[in-house]
């Protein structure tokens, strides 16, 4: 299906930077992007469409022809920034209960089994913010009471200090923490972002019933990818007696859905995978095994045992094939969490993956992975 005007929402994963932060991402490295294809992008300034909504337009432009995308942000960083609570009591009592549940849930023995990078992550960003305070009362404990001198207990806490720094750095452990502590706290109360998700559906729901576009797309990054659920189990009730033309299609980043349906509290969940009707849409599903904040290559409906399994198209976007051997290194030594955002920016090289030929090209989602298997031809490979 050729796509003439296609409107993109894409909702962004526990992240308190806005859309500001994710429109100069876009229009910085689709402008590198256009630099190393035969196609060409304009990205606009963006306008407000409501509290809640931003959007801006796509020019595309290749030998073939153009196509026109109105790209939008659905904002929850609103609720993101609420949620982050001060580093004080309260953070790392929140971060302890989260870790508690995490562990009796069995969240984390299913974790190492499916993506040991993901329990690593999860790990680690607990031990380092729940183990960092208690070891710095230890030392300045052993100073007062003259147990270590004062030099030797200044230097611990240096070394201490340093740890926190690098670690912060290279894994970003405290936003981690602040994001999975959020996570355990929303499975317990659906109401954190009942109506936030309802607004979204709605709003995603009315551009399919407008018959503007050939294609509506939504994408979901990280904890972003685990509110698709929701939301769209919300737009296909909302669309199920209306035929449409329009195309359908999801793409989710960096799955994080097992963060809510493995825990037992998050019942609401699975009503939701229940409900959501996947044969009126194509959902594809990139997710790195370099990412350690995601689950690669997870059925989420079938880990689930939601009678809707194998509907999805299960792909790795293979970053080290979008660079040579050399700045890939380079690229992961720098910043290790870097890779967990490369699925929204530019490459030096194009093979399968190319986020912006997906989202702002002349071809729909459906028609680009229309020789990939879904999960269920996947299940015996």
């Amino acid at each position: 299906m050729t796509i003439k005007r296609r409107q993109v929402f894409y909702i962004a994963g526990f992240d308190y930077r806005g859309a500001a932060h994710y429109h100069s991402l876009y229009q910085n490295h689709a402008k590198t992007q256009s630099q190393n294809t035969a196609y060409d992008l304009h990205v606009s300034d963006p306008q407000q469409v409501s509290p809640h909504h931003l959007t801006w337009q796509i020019d595309y432009q290749d030998a073939q022809g153009q196509c026109q995308t109105d790209y939008s942000y659905l904002v929850w960083d609103d609720i993101t920034r609420r949620e982050m609570k001060p580093l004080g009591f309260g953070f790392y009592t929140s971060c302890l209960d989260a870790f508690v549940t995490y562990i009796q849930s069995g969240f984390l023995a299913n974790a190492r089994k499916h993506s040991m990078p993901f329990a690593f992550c999860m790990t680690a960003a607990y031990s380092v913010v729940l183990t960092s305070p208690l070891a710095a009362i230890a030392i300045i404990g052993l100073m007062v009471t003259g147990k270590v001198s004062w030099w030797v207990g200044l230097i611990a806490l240096g070394l201490l200090w340093a740890l926190i720094h690098w670690s912060n750095k290279k894994l970003n452990v405290m936003w981690l923490a602040h994001g999975f502590s959020f996570s355990a706290r929303h499975a317990s109360d659906e109401s954190l972002m009942r109506e936030r998700l309802d607004e979204f559906a709605q709003t995603i729901a009315a551009a399919v019933q407008s018959k503007q576009y050939d294609e509506v797309m939504v994408i979901g990054h990280c904890y972003g990818s685990a509110l698709l659920t929701p939301v769209m189990a919300r737009v296909t009730t909302a669309l199920a007696d209306q035929p449409s033309q329009t195309a359908l299609s999801v793409i989710s980043l960096a799955q994080t859905s097992p963060l809510l349906s493995w825990l037992p509290q998050a019942k609401w969940y699975k009503q939701y995978m229940q409900q959501l009707d996947l044969s009126k849409l194509t959902w594809v599903d990139f997710s790195s095994p370099a990412d350690g904040v995601c689950f690669p290559k997870l059925d989420i409906f079938a880990n689930a045992g939601v009678n809707q399994a194998g509907r999805l198209i299960l792909k790795s976007p293979r970053f080290f094939k979008l660079f040579d051997a050399k700045e890939y290194q380079r690229i992961i030594r720098k910043n290790k969490f870097r890779i967990h955002f490369q699925y929204l920016l530019s490459s030096k090289l194009t093979q399968e993956y190319d986020f912006f030929a997906m989202t702002a090209g002349r071809h729909s989602l459906a028609e680009q992975f229309a020789e990939h298997a879904p999960s269920a031809a996947l299940a015996h490979v």
